[in-house]
């Protein structure tokens, strides 16, 4: 008896070519591909070129990254650098009093 491999294939929308899933069996079905969709967020099979487009996970997290820092409101960016300022200069003033109150015994 011989037995068929079954294998991964990845199917698409036969309008659109979104991907549709991921169907095992022996053969290839209509609307499917070997060419697995990795990496890809919201793929769409190109017929042409026999290949998944899409945006890829990593530039997404890199424009993910990159909003992170341009949402820093400038506002609180100062107002957290003169408070941190203003704690130096408040630990001065105290190390100062001290040494001369230490003076003056």
């Amino acid at each position: 008896m011989h037995e068929t491999k079954e294998t991964w294939f990845f199917s698409y929308d036969s309008d659109t070519y979104e991907y549709a899933g991921a169907v095992k069996a022996a053969e290839c079905p209509d609307n499917a591909t070997d060419i697995e969709p990795t990496g890809l967020i919201g793929p769409i099979f190109n017929i042409e070129n026999e290949k998944w487009e899409g945006k890829t996970i990593a530039d997404e997290m890199a424009k993910l990254a990159k909003s992170a820092k341009m949402s820093i409101d400038p506002d609180k960016q100062m107002l957290s650098s003169m408070m941190a300022t203003m704690m130096k200069q408040e630990m001065r003033i105290q190390q100062l009093e001290a040494e001369q109150s230490g003076g003056a015994k």
